[in-house]
């Protein structure tokens, strides 16, 4: 934020000092071809996220968005924008070039911070479907810090291994395309919920025109790139995504069997993890009470 700010309030200063080159990049902005609705969907597919500050959010981002685009006009030519790797870096080589280093610094202190908050907020799903029994008894485990060691270590892995044997590009489309199908059954799992227990305590209630308008835009993200411009990626995320009741599978199967005792004893030990105190005897042994 610190970054955006200083490029935004740069770009007004560039402009306010009455420069003609500055105010001529701005000819001819919006002449651009208006993208289409399969690329409007897979632009969505890979950065839109609702929140309940959506209200303050979504103002906010816009203005910000503007303003910084406006300040990469101002200092740099269309041309220049589009082929550089990275924009915030070629503007500043432009402004400050002995301070090429800060925005280099500022975007990868913010990747480092949202994966932190990402990966831990993550193992806390590991954490509650192993309470469920959906998953092995270890991933349930906390450390003295009280945080699932062993889920965010798999979590990280995973990650790690994913980004260097693939590309970046299209595992951004592929989590894009999970996350909107994985939102829209969470939608129609709470429609189930809402009618066939209707009488079970919420302490939140979303309301029904929510509800059906996430699953609105959930069809509509997933299914217009599929049907204006149909890619064999589209196909690989959908196996990657039920690939997940495989690994479901493996896990119930694993963890009902003796010898697999031994292996989460093992890990245990190696992680310095113990099951928290609040958890019910069926939940202890590994095991949930049809």
């Amino acid at each position: 934020m610190a970054v955006l700010c200083f490029i935004s309030l740069t770009g007004i200063v560039q402009l306010g000092t009455g420069k003609k080159e500055n105010g001529a990049r701005f000819e001819n902005a919006l002449d651009a071809e208006f993208p289409g609705a399969s690329q409007i969907a897979e632009a969505l597919l890979q950065g839109l996220i609702f929140q309940k500050s959506l209200i303050t959010v979504l103002p906010m981002v816009a203005v910000i968005y503007i303003l910084v685009n406006t300040s990469y006009l101002a200092v740099l030519i269309p041309q220049e924008i589009i082929s550089a790797d990275a924009v915030a870096v070629t503007w500043m080589n432009k402004v400050f070039p002995s301070m090429e280093w800060v925005i280099s610094f500022g975007i990868s202190t913010s990747i480092v911070s949202n994966m932190c908050c990402t990966v831990l907020s993550a193992s806390r799903l590991f954490y509650t479907a192993s309470q469920e029994g959906q998953l092995p008894l270890i991933f349930s485990m906390l450390n003295k810090y009280f945080s699932p060691t062993v889920a965010t270590t798999q979590i990280i892995i995973l990650a790690s291994f994913l980004i260097i044997y693939s590309d970046l590009i299209n595992l951004i489309k592929y989590s894009g395309l999970a996350t909107w199908v994985i939102r829209g059954l969470c939608m129609i799992g709470l429609l189930k919920l809402r009618y066939q227990d209707s009488n079970l305590p919420r302490p939140y209630k979303v309301r029904l025109p929510f509800v059906f308008g996430s699953i609105a835009v959930s069809l509509f993200l997933i299914l217009t790139p599929m049907i204006q411009s149909p890619k064999v990626e589209y196909i690989y995320g959908f196996i990657f995504i039920f690939s997940g009741l495989l690994c479901y599978w493996f896990h119930v199967h694993l963890n009902r069997h003796v010898c697999f005792d031994k292996i989460i004893c093992y890990l245990q030990l190696l992680f310095n993890v113990s099951p928290p105190e609040n958890q019910d005897d069926g939940i202890l042994t590994g095991k949930k009470n049809s």
